[in-house]
């Protein structure tokens, strides 16, 4: 199975399903690379599926600096079906992969994330610039 081809057609389809068959057959395969960091974040913007903390698990392995902008927009975006989650784990995730990824470019984008009005989210990012210096 071509999972890079996978995770395209779930974008282009919006099939969550697909998608989460993806993901499943990657964590499975261990096959996540390079490769497909650009698809995973494209996914990673999207609201028509629920693979979102999974995604920014896999960029934080891949550790890709092509991630870096996507994964700071995550981190302070609100989606729908997470509303009941009052401990922003997907914004501590795309923290914790922007803290691994750890270039100046990722940094500053913590520096950012530090300053959000949500203190959970500030919070996590400034953990993670302590723990970086």
């Amino acid at each position: 199975m071509d999972i890079n081809l996978e995770l395209k057609k779930s974008l282009v389809e919006h099939n969550p399903e697909r998608l989460e068959d993806a993901l499943y057959f990657l964590t499975q395969d261990n096959v996540f690379s390079k490769a497909n960091t650009e698809v995973l974040c494209e996914l990673l913007l999207q609201d028509w599926h629920f693979s979102h903390e999974t995604i920014a698990h896999y960029l934080q392995q891949l550790k890709d600096p092509f991630s870096i902008p996507y994964l700071a927009a995550t981190a302070t975006k609100r989606f729908e079906y997470l509303a009941y989650d009052d401990t922003y784990q997907l914004a501590r995730k795309c923290i914790k992969a922007l803290a691994a990824i750890g270039t100046k470019e990722a940094i500053s984008s913590l520096n950012n994330i530090s300053m959000n009005e949500n203190s959970a989210i500030s919070g996590y990012a400034s953990k993670e610039l302590i723990r970086i210096k």
